[in-house]
């Protein structure tokens, strides 16, 4: 992204600020618009929070491994794909639930499902948990790996 005349700095702010604000916009109105009433508010916080923590990881991640903006733009668009329809598939097929159960939105989606019987000792939690490690980890060793390039 360096050669494409954005520097460094500015485009983690834009990778980490854009999510944090569509993140906090989209937890406070999908209940609303949902009209959700039956739902534990801070079992929520942590499902959404964490769940957005991974993707503004793994966004991180795709700025300092793709060389230019066109990879960035295909591998963000893959993510919000996978976010916004692996919960939809899943409904259809049991392949795809399980996949969705080990994927970053699995807590997210779970809890959306069962609501106030979600729990935050859910085997998605867990999973989640491991993404942020997982993904934290490979953020380190790529931007260790960049800042050598620079």
């Amino acid at each position: 992204m360096i050669l494409s005349g954005v520097k460094q700095g500015e485009y983690i702010t834009t990778v980490i600020i854009f999510p944090i604000i569509f993140s906090l916009l989209a937890s406070i109105l999908i209940p609303i618009l949902m009209q959700i009433k039956d739902m534990e508010r801070w079992i929520y916080l942590v499902a959404i929070s964490l769940t957005s923590l991974v993707l503004i990881l793994l966004n991180l991640l795709i700025a300092f491994v793709a060389k230019n903006q066109t990879q960035i733009t295909v591998c963000s668009l893959t993510l919000v794909l996978i976010a916004s329809f692996l919960p939809i598939f899943s409904e259809f097929a049991k392949s795809v639930r399980t996949v969705m159960e080990y994927s970053f939105i699995g807590a997210n989606a779970k809890y959306f499902k069962e609501l106030s019987d979600y729990q935050l000792t859910d085997k998605t939690i867990f999973v989640l948990l491991g993404w942020i490690v997982l993904t934290s980890i490979a953020f380190y060793f790529a931007y260790q790996k960049n800042r050598k390039i620079d």
